[in-house]
Protein backbone atom coordinates (compact mmCIF):
# COMPACT_ATOMS: atom_id res chain seq x y z
CA UNK A 1 0.00 0.00 0.00
CA UNK A 2 1.60 3.61 -0.74
CA UNK A 3 2.30 5.73 1.87
CA UNK A 4 0.02 8.69 2.05
CA UNK A 5 2.13 12.17 0.99
CA UNK A 6 1.01 14.76 3.42
CA UNK A 7 3.01 17.16 1.61
CA UNK A 8 -0.08 17.65 -0.83
CA UNK A 9 -2.67 19.38 1.96
CA UNK A 10 -0.23 21.71 3.76
CA UNK A 11 1.22 24.83 1.82
CA UNK A 12 3.98 24.42 -0.70
CA UNK A 13 7.28 24.35 0.86
CA UNK A 14 5.78 24.36 3.85
CA UNK A 15 8.11 21.58 6.39
CA UNK A 16 5.51 19.55 8.51
CA UNK A 17 7.80 17.90 10.90
CA UNK A 18 7.44 20.70 13.15
CA UNK A 19 3.43 20.17 13.47
CA UNK A 20 3.53 16.72 13.04
CA UNK A 21 6.18 16.43 15.93
CA UNK A 22 4.29 18.93 17.90
CA UNK A 23 0.88 17.00 17.52
CA UNK A 24 1.97 14.00 18.06
CA UNK A 25 3.21 14.89 21.27
CA UNK A 26 0.71 16.93 22.37
CA UNK A 27 -1.34 13.91 21.23
CA UNK A 28 0.38 11.62 23.72
CA UNK A 29 0.98 14.11 26.50
CA UNK A 30 -2.77 15.20 26.66
CA UNK A 31 -3.25 10.74 27.15
CA UNK A 32 -0.87 10.75 29.90
CA UNK A 33 -2.53 13.53 31.46
CA UNK A 34 -5.90 12.14 31.00
CA UNK A 35 -4.62 9.06 33.14
CA UNK A 36 -5.45 11.71 35.75
CA UNK A 37 -8.69 9.75 35.95
CA UNK A 38 -7.07 6.82 37.09
CA UNK A 39 -5.49 7.78 40.02
CA UNK A 40 -8.56 9.22 41.65
CA UNK A 41 -10.61 6.48 40.74
CA UNK A 42 -8.07 4.09 43.00
CA UNK A 43 -8.11 6.59 45.76
CA UNK A 44 -11.89 6.91 45.68
CA UNK A 45 -12.26 3.02 45.52
CA UNK A 46 -9.78 2.86 48.49
CA UNK A 47 -11.24 5.56 50.65
CA UNK A 48 -15.07 2.96 50.50
CA UNK A 49 -13.11 -0.23 51.93
CA UNK A 50 -11.25 -1.04 55.53
CA UNK A 51 -9.08 -4.01 56.42
CA UNK A 52 -10.53 -6.16 59.01
CA UNK A 53 -8.46 -8.43 61.49
CA UNK A 54 -7.76 -11.12 58.92
CA UNK A 55 -6.32 -8.39 56.29
CA UNK A 56 -9.39 -9.16 54.13
CA UNK A 57 -11.13 -5.68 52.49
CA UNK A 58 -14.42 -4.78 53.82
CA UNK A 59 -16.91 -2.27 52.09
CA UNK A 60 -17.67 0.56 55.01
CA UNK A 61 -21.52 0.62 55.62
CA UNK A 62 -21.20 4.59 55.09
CA UNK A 63 -19.26 4.56 51.94
CA UNK A 64 -19.99 7.46 49.12
CA UNK A 65 -18.60 6.70 45.77
CA UNK A 66 -18.11 10.08 44.33
CA UNK A 67 -20.03 11.10 40.92
CA UNK A 68 -18.41 10.03 37.74
CA UNK A 69 -18.15 13.71 36.56
CA UNK A 70 -16.25 14.55 39.70
CA UNK A 71 -13.84 12.06 39.47
CA UNK A 72 -13.17 12.57 35.48
CA UNK A 73 -13.13 16.25 36.22
CA UNK A 74 -10.09 18.24 33.81
CA UNK A 75 -8.70 14.78 32.49
CA UNK A 76 -9.76 15.21 29.02
CA UNK A 77 -8.76 19.23 28.90
CA UNK A 78 -5.36 18.71 27.07
CA UNK A 79 -7.44 16.97 24.43
CA UNK A 80 -9.07 20.81 24.09
CA UNK A 81 -6.28 22.48 24.23
CA UNK A 82 -4.55 20.61 21.77
CA UNK A 83 -7.67 20.71 19.24
CA UNK A 84 -7.09 24.57 19.83
CA UNK A 85 -3.51 24.62 18.90
CA UNK A 86 -4.93 22.78 15.53
CA UNK A 87 -6.99 25.85 14.68
CA UNK A 88 -3.92 28.02 15.18
CA UNK A 89 -2.19 25.67 12.97
CA UNK A 90 -4.92 26.43 10.18
CA UNK A 91 -4.00 30.25 10.94
CA UNK A 92 -0.78 29.63 10.36
CA UNK A 93 -0.84 27.56 7.06
CA UNK A 94 -2.53 30.68 6.06
CA UNK A 95 -0.41 32.97 6.97
CA UNK A 96 2.14 30.89 5.60
CA UNK A 97 1.39 31.31 2.19
CA UNK A 98 1.35 35.29 2.67
CA UNK A 99 4.70 35.79 4.51
CA UNK A 100 6.63 32.73 4.28
CA UNK A 101 6.61 31.11 0.70
CA UNK A 102 4.57 34.11 -0.84
CA UNK A 103 2.55 31.40 -2.68
CA UNK A 104 -0.64 33.12 -2.12
CA UNK A 105 -0.42 34.47 -6.01
CA UNK A 106 0.10 31.15 -7.03
CA UNK A 107 -2.83 29.93 -5.21
CA UNK A 108 -5.01 32.62 -6.58
CA UNK A 109 -4.39 31.48 -10.76
CA UNK A 110 -5.16 28.21 -9.73
CA UNK A 111 -8.11 26.45 -11.67
CA UNK A 112 -9.29 24.61 -8.27
CA UNK A 113 -10.57 27.85 -6.27
CA UNK A 114 -10.51 25.33 -3.19
CA UNK A 115 -6.74 24.69 -3.41
CA UNK A 116 -6.02 27.04 -1.09
CA UNK A 117 -8.35 25.89 1.76
CA UNK A 118 -7.98 22.58 1.24
CA UNK A 119 -4.16 22.93 1.42
CA UNK A 120 -4.93 25.13 4.80
CA UNK A 121 -7.68 23.45 6.43
CA UNK A 122 -7.23 19.42 5.71
CA UNK A 123 -3.98 18.60 8.18
CA UNK A 124 -5.63 20.89 11.12
CA UNK A 125 -9.46 19.41 10.63
CA UNK A 126 -7.61 15.83 10.76
CA UNK A 127 -5.66 16.92 13.92
CA UNK A 128 -9.17 18.21 15.34
CA UNK A 129 -10.75 14.65 14.28
CA UNK A 130 -8.12 12.64 16.15
CA UNK A 131 -8.76 14.68 19.16
CA UNK A 132 -12.03 13.86 18.98
CA UNK A 133 -11.82 10.61 18.61
CA UNK A 134 -8.97 10.17 21.50
CA UNK A 135 -11.65 11.76 23.93
CA UNK A 136 -14.58 9.93 23.27
CA UNK A 137 -12.59 6.57 23.70
CA UNK A 138 -11.11 7.74 26.78
CA UNK A 139 -14.46 8.72 27.90
CA UNK A 140 -16.16 5.79 27.15
CA UNK A 141 -12.88 3.98 28.67
CA UNK A 142 -12.58 5.36 31.45
CA UNK A 143 -16.75 5.44 32.39
CA UNK A 144 -16.94 1.66 31.60
CA UNK A 145 -13.69 1.09 34.44
CA UNK A 146 -16.29 2.94 36.66
CA UNK A 147 -19.41 1.54 36.03
CA UNK A 148 -17.24 -1.61 36.28
CA UNK A 149 -15.23 -1.40 39.48
CA UNK A 150 -17.74 0.45 41.35
CA UNK A 151 -19.59 -2.08 44.09
CA UNK A 152 -22.96 -2.30 43.68
CA UNK A 153 -23.71 -1.09 46.83
CA UNK A 154 -22.69 2.02 46.51
CA UNK A 155 -23.11 2.43 42.71
CA UNK A 156 -25.26 5.80 41.98
CA UNK A 157 -27.49 5.28 38.72
CA UNK A 158 -27.95 7.80 36.13
CA UNK A 159 -23.88 8.72 36.00
CA UNK A 160 -24.29 10.56 32.66
CA UNK A 161 -26.94 12.78 33.51
CA UNK A 162 -24.84 13.61 36.32
CA UNK A 163 -22.14 14.28 34.37
CA UNK A 164 -24.22 16.54 31.75
CA UNK A 165 -25.97 18.62 34.84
Amino acid sequence: MKKPELARWAPPGFDLRFELQFFLTGLAAAALYSTLYLVRLAAALDCLFAINDKNARILLPDAEMPPFAGLLGDSLSWFAILMLAAAAFAIWHYAYHRIGSRSIYLMRRLPDRWELHRRCLTLPALELAACAVCAFLLFWLYYGLYVLLVPEEVYISGQLALFWR
